[in-house]
């Protein structure tokens, strides 16, 4: 089905903040998880996949990655580009997720530094509802 989607980027330390895409996302439900996919304005096509005790967010255009998101866990992810393939390292501080929102606030962590970010997916209404 579709949905309106708001996805916001939040700094979790200077609390500056963006919004990443607001259109419409298509919603879909299986058996061990839900769905939300979208196209950036760029052409990439990104994929957030909800389950219970994590969430993956894919995006593939002129970089290819798939970051993976378990509250109070570190992940290492691998992102692809016509450059080279390189491993990005995160850190889950939290993972929420509502029948209409995602939250999930993160640490990217390279060498001895790190970094922190909010994203929020904010789904309302069915589309299909008025066609």
């Amino acid at each position: 089905m579709k949905k309106k989607l708001h996805v916001m980027h939040q700094h979790l330390y200077t609390k500056e903040s963006q919004d990443l895409y607001v259109g419409e996302a298509t919603y879909d439900i299986y058996d061990d998880y839900e769905q939300i996919s979208y196209q950036e304005l760029d052409g990439a096509k990104v994929t957030l996949r909800v389950y219970d005790d994590h969430a993956q967010i894919e995006r593939v255009g002129d970089v290819h990655s798939i970051l993976t998101f378990k509250e109070n866990d570190d992940t290492t992810n691998l992102i692809k580009s016509e450059y080279g393939d390189m491993n990005i390292d995160l850190f889950t501080h939290l993972y929420r997720k509502s029948d209409n929102q995602v939250i999930i606030a993160y640490d990217v962590l390279q060498s001895h530094e790190h970094d922190g970010f909010k994203i929020t997916f904010t789904m309302k209404g069915d589309l299909n509802e008025y066609n």
